[in-house]
Parts: C-alpha cells; structure tokens; sequence
C-alpha cells in the first residue's frame, strides 16, 4: 500500500486512541467528555473506511498520488500534538484548552490538507470513497459546532474553516407519490443535492451506487418492499440505518417492533415540516444516532 495510505491509517488509528483516552481523562465534563467519544468514534469509522478501500487502491494504483512523499520533518510535525498530549494524559497535566488546541493542530495540519486533497481526488470513483468523504465533512462539522458552543471557541474557528470541503450532502428520497416527493424536494433543496425514487427497488439500485447522508422513505408500501428496502441496503452498509427516516401512519405492533430492532428512526404522518428539517439536519450532521 502507498506510503501516504499507511501513515494515514497509523494517524487516524493514534488521534482515535488519544481522543478515546481523553474522554475518560475528563468524563466530569460529561459535554467535553461526549464530543471526545463521538470524535474518536469518527476516527474508528474513517479507520475501517480506509481499510475496506484497501481493494480500490490496489486496483487504481495510477490514481494515488505517489508524487507526495512525508519527510521525517513533516512527520515529527504531526505527531508532536500527539507526543504533547500523551504526555501530558500520563502526568494529569492535561487541561481542556490543551486538548482542544491539540485536537485543531492535529485535524486542521498540512497533514490534513494532504488527506482531504486525496480523499476529493478519488472520491468519484468508489463508493466506499464517497462515504469516506462523508465521514470527514461531517467530522469536520462537528468539531466547528463543538468550538462555535464554546465562549472562546472563535479563536480556533478560523484555523478550522479554512479548510476546504470535501463533500456535499446528499439526500434520497423514495416515495411513490409524486406530490409528496416534490414537496419534500423542495423543503430539504437546502440541505443537500436531492434525489429521488419512486419505489424501493429503484432506492436499492440508488443507494448501491451511490453514498446517501440520509434516505427518507415512507414506510407504508408494499411489506416486502418496505421492509426489504432497509434489510438490502444494511447488508452493503451496516451502518445504513443511522441514515434512515421513515415515515409511517401506521403505528402497528410489527412497524414499532421492526423499528426497535434496527434502531430506525421514524415520524408518524402527517409531520410538521419544520420537525422534518430538524429530523433530516440531526441525521445528517451527526447528532443522531450515538448516544
């Protein structure tokens, strides 16, 4: 594997350890203590996205960008934040500011300018590519929401937007009524690039092509198509369900049952638009599904 994929994985694995480790080091700041988890949680997530592309690399090795070599200078560079913050965890020295600063200079270093240009390199040509570059849009989103909740949070934000994006959220929307699919285009147009599908089978052939930030779907079709849609689509994307929201007006014992199973999360019709947007921004933006 290209030298730049193998250092990748060892950072990603290295920030996601010292995040883990620096959520139990300030678990009595159980707001500081949880965006720490869910950002290691991210790192494992782009570690395992990294390696299930490992075939991709191999079958494409005129598109990786072997022009780009790391010294040993670059390297001390951008491990020093994780020396300074293991230290520092070892000795309880480590204060709150200290491991935001090391979580700005570790994310937002000419190391990451090195991976997003990668990642927006090769993103078009594999679907395991597009979800990774998901997985570092909203990672980066959640760090600027984080620093912009702070009261001094200002100072590190500029570092953090300055920052290219390497993805733009996309949303499926599978409804078989055409005035309702319009209609949920045109509310969410500002979210993300909207797509749609008439039925589940369309949906299927939709998501295996394509990485989807979230897939709305009316859940009172056909039962085998219904049920099926989520069943399909979880076996190429186990985590396909955090992505999910489905709308029903049937409540029934088997659609309450089938939801609890998969942790799918739901709205019951009719939905109040403005609940809609918020529903859609918490799935896409990462502050569902973890807790």
């Amino acid at each position: 594997m290209n030298e730049i994929i193998e250092y990748l994985l060892k950072t990603e694995k290295t920030a996601g350890d010292i995040y883990k480790d620096a959520s139990v080091f300030f678990q009595h700041d159980k707001e500081f203590a949880r965006f720490l988890s869910l950002i290691a949680e991210d790192e494992a997530d782009h570690f395992d996205a990294i390696v299930s592309a490992e075939e991709y690399f191999v079958g494409n090795a005129d598109k990786v960008p072997a022009f780009i070599s790391l010294n040993s200078t670059t390297k001390q560079k951008i491990e020093r934040p994780f020396i300074e913050a293991k230290e520092k965890l070892s000795s309880g020295d480590l204060t709150k500011d200290a491991m935001i600063s090391c979580i700005v200079s570790v994310e937002f270093s000419e190391w990451n300018h090195i991976f997003l240009y990668f990642v927006n390199t090769l993103r078009g040509g594999s679907w395991e590519f597009q979800r990774l570059a998901a997985m570092i849009q909203r990672h980066k989103e959640r760090i600027e929401a984080f620093l912009e909740s702070l009261p001094d949070g200002h100072k590190h934000l500029e570092k953090v937007r300055q920052l290219p994006g390497v993805w733009q959220q996309r949303i499926l929307i599978i409804e078989d009524d055409a005035a309702i699919a319009e209609l949920l285009s045109v509310i969410l147009a500002r979210e993300g690039i909207v797509e749609r599908a008439e039925d589940a089978e369309e949906g299927l052939r939709k998501t295996s092509k394509q990485y989807f930030d979230i897939i709305i779907s009316d859940f009172d079709m056909p039962v085998v198509s219904r049920m099926e849609l989520y069943e399909q689509a979880a076996r190429k994307d186990s985590s396909i369900g955090e992505r999910f929201l489905l709308f029903t007006g049937h409540l029934t014992s088997e659609n309450l049952a089938f939801f609890a199973k998969h942790n799918l999360r739901y709205m019951t019709k009719p939905a109040e638009l403005n609940e809609i947007k918020i529903a859609v921004r918490d799935i896409m933006h990462g502050t569902s599904g973890r807790d």
